[in-house]
């Protein structure tokens, strides 16, 4: 039997990094996790997930949802900050 729905489901289990050479410690590290069009990575590249209107993403540095609206200006707080150690499940 197979189930269509509307709704999908996935969750994201975010690692620390393995090698300190991927971090620098004097910028705060953040995660996007986040949804998009097939278009999004041919225009949005060097991007987080939500800051353009193809795409939707959620924020590991302030919580924030983000939607087209750039990267300074979230469209809600939408849970605690998270990121390593955390899984981030996400429905759409």
């Amino acid at each position: 039997t197979v189930i269509v729905s509307p709704v999908s489901y996935y969750e994201v289990t975010i690692r620390p990094a393995e090698h300190p050479r991927w971090t620098n410690a004097n910028v705060k590290q953040c995660v996007s996790v986040g949804v998009c069009l097939r278009s999004w990575k041919q225009r949005s590249r060097g991007q987080q997930a939500g800051w353009c209107k193809y795409s939707w993403g959620l924020h590991g540095d302030d919580g924030n949802l983000f939607h087209g609206s750039g990267m300074h200006h979230s469209v809600e707080a939408f849970s605690r900050p998270f990121g390593a150690g955390d899984t981030i499940g996400e429905e759409g």
